[in-house]
């Protein structure tokens, strides 16, 4: 007697039929349609100049060769960059940002308020650089680092809200500043110093001496400033500086 083919793939898709067919008829069943996660956001589209990462932790392997002639690199919320990386974006000059896969700012990160005081230094350039990459940021003038510290500390207690001031006079703006409650105020002479400040108290407040510093440096060290969004203070500090 000639032996019959067996067709293990016919048999193993009715048992599987049956399967969810007895799961579908106990009480409370979730039907697979119902439980399958929603279809994950397209990627962001890349413009000219410009690379996007949606990588957990971005290294230099993962960019390969594509920095050159790189203007920007962005990466999602909390995304984690190599020191390598870090150190070539700024050998590069290429510009840091931090958005959603939409192309929006990464959530949460609010608003920017910046204030310019004793200083002729034209914020609108900064300002239009900083909303082409997405950032909410609006700008005045003050002729009081007293009125400013004090109005930018009102400020900093709405949600997701950042403050920078661009002035001269750096060390009379931080005393002031973090002699507010709530108030946790940095400074810094580049984009890592500024990230590093930042991080070491959860700074919501940059102060920064735009004399002798492009558009382009200006930005970049907002852009680590801001990109992570309001920044939670340390717990060790909390009971004294939040």
């Amino acid at each position: 007697m000639a032996e019959l083919p067996i067709d293990i793939d016919r048999i193993v898709r009715e048992v599987l039929a049956k399967m969810a067919d007895s799961v579908g008829d106990a009480p409370g069943a979730i039907s697979a349609k119902q439980a399958a996660p929603p279809p994950p956001a397209p990627p962001r589209a890349e413009i000219d100049g410009e690379v996007v990462v949606a990588s957990r932790v971005v290294t230099l392997d993962e960019l390969g060769g594509r920095l050159k002639g790189l203007r920007r690199l962005v990466v999602s919320p909390g995304a984690v960059l190599t020191p390598a990386v870090r150190d070539a974006l700024r050998e590069n000059n290429v510009a840091l940002a931090f958005e959603a896969a939409t192309g929006q700012p990464a959530s949460g990160a609010g608003r920017l308020v910046l204030v310019t005081a004793f200083t002729s230094f034209d914020p609108g350039p900064l300002v239009d650089a900083l909303r082409n990459d997405g950032l909410e940021a609006c700008a005045t003038t003050s002729n009081c680092l007293i009125e400013t510290t004090d109005s930018l500390a009102g400020r900093l207690r709405e949600s997701g809200t950042l403050g920078l001031v661009l002035t001269s006079q750096v060390a009379a703006a931080l005393c002031l500043a973090n002699r507010l409650a709530g108030v946790r105020a940095v400074t810094g002479d580049s984009a890592a110093t500024v990230a590093k400040a930042a991080a070491s108290v959860g700074a919501n407040l940059l102060v920064l001496d735009p004399r002798g510093k492009s558009v382009f440096q200006l930005k970049q060290m907002i852009g680590e400033f801001f990109g992570p969004g309001p920044r939670r203070c340390p717990e060790a500090l909390r009971a004294r500086l939040a």
